[in-house]
């Protein structure tokens, strides 16, 4: 008896993407910053190797009381799951920070392959990992394309980067700090600033890469 073709199922192939995040998620962390005048500041972190995290500098500038990261992926168990950092470097010019946790033994993380900024072109296809809303929605995947690269872009700071490549992946509250990866899974760009309004408000992703040497160094 033949089958109309209305009656298949029809089964959806294994995405890559779809495994690529679940081997990448842990590559990226909530950070909270915590200061005695404003309040708290959430964003993103790129997990650098088993103790560092690198995050955007910005999200530092107001004297942190404390610095926390956060493993988790539900919301609800953040606050259960804090594990404390440091500021170990700072980059401002490029707005990059190195964070170093405290005691990294407990926390679920997987370091960043990172590949050669260089070998990244304009319409390739990229997605972060980002702490959405503030923290609120941590672990999001959030995909677009490289619109340009090797671009001069001054963020909303009023601080001027050399050598970013602009992306269409959303810059949404909370997601400074967050990696981009490419379809085979490495780190071209290791933050995200969302640069001021004559440069379109879109995503500019910053190269952590080239202090790569100097970071190697630090224990």
């Amino acid at each position: 008896m033949l089958l109309n073709n209305s009656s298949k199922m029809f089964v959806r192939p294994k995405s890559d993407r779809r495994m690529l995040y679940q081997q990448l998620k842990n590559s990226s962390v909530t950070v909270i910053v915590e200061t005695s005048s404003e309040g708290r500041f959430t964003g993103t972190g790129a997990v650098w190797d088993s103790s560092h995290i690198v995050t955007c500098h910005h999200l530092l500038l107001d004297n942190p009381k404390s610095i926390l990261v956060s493993d988790m992926k539900d919301v609800s168990q953040i606050d259960g799951r804090l594990f404390s950092a440091i500021l170990v470097d700072a980059f401002p010019e490029i707005d990059i920070a190195l964070l170093k946790l405290v005691d990294s033994e407990k926390i679920h993380i997987n370091p960043v392959i990172r590949a050669d900024v260089q070998e990244v072109f304009v319409g390739d296809e990229v997605f972060a990992i980002g702490s959405v809303l503030g923290g609120k929605l941590p672990k999001s995947y959030l995909d677009g394309v490289i619109s340009g690269v090797d671009r001069n872009a001054e963020t909303d700071m009023g601080v001027m980067i050399p050598g970013v490549s602009q992306t269409t992946v959303a810059s949404m509250d909370g997601c400074s700090g967050s990696p981009l990866f490419t379809d085979s899974g490495y780190c071209v760009h290791d933050a995200i600033a969302k640069i001021s309004s004559h440069s379109g408000s879109l995503g500019h992703r910053k190269s952590a890469n080239g202090k790569k040497h100097h970071y190697e160094k630090i224990s």
